[in-house]
């Protein structure tokens, strides 16, 4: 089954960062994030070190994560906010989900309560910023083209600034 464009798009800015090998065995990498060195990627069913999983496979995994993802969005807004939410922005909680987890999305009560009334400039600035109005870690830790992709869709016209340090401590 082909991915859908949003699926597409998750894929796209998720680890494993790519895909090496053809449609039959392929191994999966990610980026250890305390050296910023490759390794073969886990999870998607993929035991650590193990990374062989065949793109169908790979892509049927992924689509169960995000269909899970939705469903705890779902369930997190209640049936009635959802439903009046647009797409775009139903889109974002389930990545943002999919991506944290959805005991940590709960961390960000301010950008859940602006996402209940429709504020959705100041959702995207709960996501970016602390109360103190320093950087989130979300926005300094995420991958960058994902923060970008999700701001955009919650509030077209919020900046999103450039990183205050490297993603890696090894730099880069």
């Amino acid at each position: 089954m082909a991915l859908s464009k949003f699926e597409q798009e998750i894929a796209m800015s998720e680890n494993p960062k790519y895909f090496m090998g053809d449609e039959s065995a392929a191994t999966y990498m990610d980026i250890d994030t305390s050296t910023g060195k490759d390794r073969p990627a886990e999870g998607y069913g993929i035991a650590r070190g193990e990374g062989t999983k065949t793109r169908a496979e790979h892509n049927k995994a992924l689509q169960v994560h995000i269909h899970e993802s939705q469903k705890s969005a779902q369930k997190l807004m209640g049936p009635k906010v959802w439903n009046k939410l647009p797409e775009e922005k139903r889109q974002v909680l389930t990545e943002l989900i999919y991506q944290m987890g959805p005991s940590r999305i709960q961390k960000f009560p301010r950008f859940l309560g602006a996402m209940v009334v429709g504020d959705f400039d100041k959702a995207a600035r709960e996501l970016l910023y602390t109360k103190e109005g320093k950087p989130s870690d979300w926005s300094q830790k995420g991958g960058r083209d994902r923060v970008k992709r999700i701001i955009k869709k919650l509030s077209p016209t919020t900046k999103v600034e450039d990183r205050k340090k490297p993603l890696y401590a090894g730099g880069g």
